[in-house]
């Protein structure tokens, strides 16, 4: 017999928690609602990245990082030993700029010239590398480039690390690290 009182009141304990944990129903229309929002959000990312995916429709990737290297080369290694007078540089600004944009080709050319002064030599070598591109309208290229200064003889290089769009062969930002590089020939 006084099982059944306890019984009584545990099933009565449990029926008014039940109740009092079943969600409103404004807690799921509201929870029903997020649920919407985020499902939109997702769906449009998505649709983003297809679009921007760079084997996705008349995208030639193989040719833009193609015409990527070539541009950079080429600025590149003007830059850093192909400008040895003034004339060289009125030749080629216009196309620095466009294949470095404005910002980049003006930091690059500050290691170049100053003023009637030109600082380097020659151009050893510009190397060029693309990380695996997941977007083509924002992917990462590192150029390194090694230079000879005209003052000491010695070589010296720098490292960039440009965000680039390959659809429209633009940089859209940069870091660079500076070096020197050790000639082993010289320490002998």
């Amino acid at each position: 017999m006084r099982k059944v009182p306890i019984l009584g009141w545990i099933m009565i304990a449990s029926c008014v928690i039940t109740l009092v944990l079943i969600p409103s129903r404004k807690e799921l229309d509201q929870t029903k609602d997020e649920l919407a929002t985020v499902k939109n959000e997702l769906k449009a990312k998505q649709k983003v990245v297809e679009q921007n995916f760079p084997l996705s429709g008349d995208f030639d990737l193989v040719k833009a990082e193609g015409d990527a290297q070539k541009r950079l080369t080429e600025a590149f290694s003007i830059v850093y030993g192909g400008l040895h007078s003034k004339e060289d540089l009125e030749k080629n600004n216009n196309m620095l700029q466009s294949y470095l944009g404005t910002d980049l080709a003006k930091e690059a050319l500050l290691d170049s010239y100053n003023q009637d002064q030109y600082f380097l030599e020659k151009n050893i070598q510009t190397q060029f590398g693309i990380k695996n591109v997941t977007d083509k309208h924002d992917c990462e290229i590192l150029v390194v480039v090694t230079y000879q200064m005209k003052i000491d003889g010695k070589t010296y290089g720098k490292a960039y690390t440009l965000n680039y769009d390959l659809e429209n062969q633009k940089v859209l930002s940069y870091k660079y690290d500076s070096m020197k590089v050790v000639n082993t020939d010289e320490n002998k």
